[in-house]
C-alpha cells in the first residue's frame, strides 16, 4: 500500500478494512518503522522464501500467544524447523 492509498476514502470504506479497522491502522503504522526480514543487510537469505511459505515466524508466534507454551520453546523449535526447511 501506498501513502496515498492509505488515505484514500475508498480504501477505508471496504468492509474488511471497515471491519479491522484498528487492526489496519497498527499495520500502517508499523509499516513506517518495519523492515522486511531476509532482506535487510545488502544481502538476500535464499531460504526467506520457504520459512515465509509456510508461515514458521507466525506459527511459532502462536504457539506462544495462543497455545500458551513458554517463549523459548516455542522459538527453538522454530528454528528447528527454520533448519529442517533449510536443508531441504
Amino acid at each position: 500500500m501506498t501513502d496515498d492509498g492509505a488515505k484514500a476514502e475508498s480504501f477505508w470504506s471496504d468492509p474488511v478494512v471497515t471491519k479491522y479497522k484498528g487492526q489496519v491502522e497498527t499495520m500502517i503504522a508499523n509499516s513506517k518503522n518495519g523492515k522486511l526480514f531476509g532482506f535487510t543487510t545488502g544481502k538476500v537469505f535464499p531460504s526467506i522464501g520457504a520459512i515465509s511459505a509456510q508461515n514458521v515466524i507466525a506459527e511459532t508466534l502462536q504457539h506462544i500467544v495462543v497455545d500458551g507454551q513458554r517463549a523459548a520453546d516455542a522459538v527453538k523449535a522454530g528454528q528447528a524447523r527454520m533448519t529442517e526447511i533449510t536443508k531441504k
